[in-house]
């Protein structure tokens, strides 16, 4: 069994890896698990016609199950919302298709309305992507975000600091 949480695809991994991984996919697992409907596309293992969330095909069984949300996140925010201050916070490894850029971007919006509002954005970089991770540093000190942005880097609390939150945002490109 293959549990796939990522996109097999060449604006993402290097070309070879993509070619090397999808021939990998259709000769070794009895059955692959995809986090979402995209992740499967990527691996070109084709759904069924009717668009189902499970196929059996020529490449065995491929499953798509979405994660679930753990019951602490389906809580009232720990932070008590102001229109003024609101705790605004992105989730993910930073890489350019998760959008932190995005997010920035956005906050330095939000900021000019609002400028008690506090940004997090909680996760770190993997996979050789600091100089993306420099790049959006540097953008937060252009944009002056500095005092009210925060990087939190690798966190095992995350549960807790979504729940801290009155704004998660979802910026992937």
């Amino acid at each position: 069994l293959w549990h796939v949480r990522d996109r097999i695809a060449d604006d993402y991994l290097p070309h070879r890896v993509v070619q090397v991984f999808r021939w990998l996919c259709r000769r070794i697992p009895n059955a692959i698990v995809a986090n979402s409907r995209a992740t499967m596309s990527t691996l070109c293992l084709p759904m069924d016609r009717a668009g189902e969330e499970s196929c059996e095909n020529e490449y065995g069984n491929c499953y798509v199950v979405h994660d679930g949300v753990p019951d602490t996140v389906i809580q009232t925010p720990k932070s008590e919302w102001t229109a003024n201050a609101p705790l605004i916070g992105l989730v993910g490894r930073i890489s350019p298709w998760k959008g932190q850029h995005v997010f920035i971007e956005a906050a330095a919006q939000v900021r000019r309305r609002f400028p008690d509002a506090r940004f997090q954005i909680i996760g770190a970089p993997l996979f050789g992507e600091e100089k993306y991770a420099v790049q959006l540093r540097r953008r937060v000190t252009e944009l002056g975000l500095d005092e009210c942005l925060e990087f939190t880097g690798f966190r095992t609390d995350v549960s807790e600091l979504i729940h801290a939150l009155a704004v998660l945002v979802h910026a992937s490109t």
